[in-house]
């Protein structure tokens, strides 16, 4: 199994799959890390597609450790939040944990439309940080700010 992470410092790599070229790494591209994490062969390999081509490596172990550990802080942060959650009020630390544990951190930036009117929803979103900018009627007249611990598409977690 492989025991380095890779960052490709310039471009001129290619992964290469049965004897076939399947893309091109630019800099600042990781290769390496599926089979750290998961502890097997790498499934492709990675050509220098010409001459004095750079490339950063990192040692396995330190990799996975650093993986484990924002994991883990994510998983923090968002149980903590979820703790104070109105909605979630009265539920046992265990029921909240699995709450935490199938929830996901999703940033975006102002002006980013996350959910679209007409559009059906398969998640519950809550505000975190920040504000979103609901518009029940889609006209911007009628828009209503949502601050942290708001919810939106509660119904998917009812039905």
């Amino acid at each position: 199994a492989n025991s380095y992470f890779y960052v490709t410092h310039t471009a001129g790599f290619d992964t290469v799959l049965h004897g076939g070229r399947v893309s091109s790494l630019g800099p600042g591209e990781t290769f390496g890390e599926a089979s750290l994490l998961q502890k097997c062969d790498q499934s492709t390999s990675v050509v220098s597609a010409r001459p004095r081509v750079g490339v950063w490596a990192g040692e396995g172990a330190c990799f996975r450790e650093a993986i484990l550990s924002a994991v883990m802080n994510q998983v923090t942060s968002i149980r903590a939040f979820i703790a104070k959650v109105p909605m979630f009020r009265g539920l046992s630390a265990r029921q909240l944990d699995c709450i935490a544990d199938m929830s996901s951190l999703l940033t975006y930036e102002v002006g980013d439309v996350p959910l679209r009117r007409g559009y059906e929803l398969t998640s519950a979103y809550f505000v975190k940080s920040g504000e979103l900018r609901r518009l029940p009627s889609g006209k911007m007249e009628d828009a209503e700010l949502l601050g942290v611990g708001a919810c939106i598409g509660e119904r998917v977690l009812l039905y």
